[in-house]
């Protein structure tokens, strides 16, 4: 089994774990789920020789082209939420598909909900790993 598989797992253990105690609701910083994550993070740069982090959703001085949406992982403390799911590699797609919802006028959830699952596709698509925080 692959490091990325094996942290995978780890960190789907934990959260069927905190689901458990929690009766349905993730406890709030649960510090073995985030450690998890951040296992994830370290996997995929140890499998891949690198590792990106990105965001989805952008606020204040993040929107419309003010940072980054994907940046390489330095090795560096990743924080509570300061990302949504970490890749193998940059993805201008990705970046891209991140944007365009960030730029767009909001219409509904609806609409909303199409851009947002063609960015989980993609981030599939190329091997990435949503990141799970508390």
């Amino acid at each position: 089994m692959s490091a990325v598989s094996q942290a995978r797992s780890k960190l789907s253990r934990e959260l069927r774990r905190g689901l458990l105690e929690g009766e349905g609701c993730l406890p709030e910083a649960d510090t073995a789920i985030n450690a998890a994550s951040r296992g994830v993070v370290s996997a995929m740069r140890e499998e891949h020789g690198e590792a990106w982090l990105g965001k989805i959703n952008l606020h204040g001085d993040e929107r419309h082209g003010a940072v980054p949406v994907m940046w390489k992982w330095d090795g560096e403390l990743v924080y509570n939420f300061g990302c949504a799911f970490v890749a193998p590699k940059y993805d201008e797609e990705l970046a891209k598909l991140i944007r365009e919802r960030d730029d767009a006028p909001y219409t509904g959830t609806a609409p909303d909900a199409v851009r947002v699952e063609a960015i989980f596709e993609r981030v599939y698509a190329i091997g990435g790993i949503y990141l799970n925080w508390t």
